[in-house]
């Protein structure tokens, strides 16, 4: 098991829960005091049941929160994000009018990938509006890269007007965990 300050990860992940459990035992901090954020609905679930196999009793349980989930206290509105679905079809069509792609099928794949970049960017802290894509990738690149460079740049450009102003799925995230960690450093 690893460990960077309070956040944890297990080497085995079909030891996740008993790592998991290990930490909250060996904490000393009382279970509804501790705030733990895991992936997905299930993985609170799993949670939940673990917690309750192992003190073979009713417990207040810590706050249990999903990655993909935000804060009861946030004003969090799912109209205010486009979905990745959305984002794909975007993409799409504006890479099918390359020369180099020309159609949506091949479009498709290629749309996925700059997406998971975009994200993956996203999840790192960049602000990919503050990227000249174009400067970025110069002539020591092949063609194909300027062509996904001009789109970035593009989509960069113009998503505010192309979605309405609305962000991402994983920028909301991002800022529904960025939050949350305001939150926890508020607390006594």
């Amino acid at each position: 098991m690893e460990s960077n300050n309070n956040i944890f990860c297990a080497s085995n992940p079909a030891r996740i829960l008993d790592a998991l459990w290990r930490i909250m035992s060996e904490s000393g901090v009382p279970l509804s005091d501790m705030l733990i954020f895991v992936p997905s609905r299930r993985a609170v679930r799993s949670v939940e049941k673990m917690i309750v196999a192992k003190l073979g009793r009713a417990a207040l349980l810590p706050r249990l929160v999903s990655l993909g989930e935000v804060p009861d206290e946030e004003d969090f509105d799912l109209e205010s994000t486009v979905s990745s679905q959305e984002r794909l079809v975007a993409m799409a069509y504006i890479l099918a009018g390359l020369p180099s792609v020309r159609n949506i099928t091949t479009a498709i794949p290629i749309a996925r990938t700059l997406i998971t970049m975009q994200d993956y960017m996203e999840n790192s802290g960049v602000e990919l509006s503050d990227i000249n894509w174009m400067e970025l990738i110069d002539s020591r690149y092949a063609a194909h890269f300027h062509d996904k460079a001009e789109i970035l740049s593009i989509i960069s450009r113009v998503s505010d007007e192309v979605f309405d102003g609305r962000v991402s799925e994983t920028k909301a995230r991002n800022a529904a965990v960025y939050a949350w960690c305001d939150c926890v450093k508020k607390m006594p």
